[in-house]
């Protein structure tokens, strides 16, 4: 797994700007110019919308501004990614925030999305809530499950500490 350099921040399928690492593991975004333009600021107190690039002044989210901080999954998406990310052999320690937010890619809560998209092997099983509950709590009691892809896939980006999924049950979500 390669290490992301810049990435590209969008908004209803608008260019808002580039992040990029900087030195101190911090990370920083410029908006691009057509943004700067036509939109608006993204984080008003940190990111006033003016043609610079911004360098966060504090480390409180690992490097990252607020605004791209809150696209991060929390512990229970945390958690199942780093499981993912080992099952197939992969070391989670080495992945920057920048890589982190490309795994987001568009299937974050918000209206933000990061390109490019880097996607993760996962299967495409049917969904049995049970079942799912079952998996969650034996992750929890830090078991292996076989169901990790899947319950990534279903809710590993959503923020919170607790397990959850997200499903369409008779075409209502």
């Amino acid at each position: 797994m390669s290490e992301t350099k810049t990435l590209q921040v969008m908004y209803d399928e608008k260019l808002v700007g580039t992040l990029a690492m900087a030195s101190g593991h911090k990370v920083a975004f410029q908006y691009s110019e057509e943004w700067l333009e036509d939109g608006f600021s993204i984080s008003p107190f940190s990111l006033p919308l003016k043609n610079q690039v911004f360098v966060p002044q504090k480390d409180y989210f690992d490097g990252l501004f607020g605004v791209f901080a809150d696209s991060l999954p929390d512990n229970w998406g945390r958690l199942l990614l780093n499981r993912l990310l080992r099952a197939h052999k992969q070391n989670p320690d080495r992945l920057t925030v920048l890589d982190r937010l490309e795994i987001v890619g568009k299937s974050g809560m918000g209206a933000i999305t990061y390109h490019p998209e880097r996607t993760l092997e996962q299967t495409n099983g049917n969904t049995n809530l049970d079942e799912l509950a079952e998996q969650c709590q034996k992750i929890l009691n830090t078991e292996y499950s076989d169901k990790l892809d899947e319950l990534y896939r279903l809710g590993g980006t959503s923020g919170g500490a607790r397990p959850k999924i997200m499903t369409t049950i008779d075409e209502e979500e």
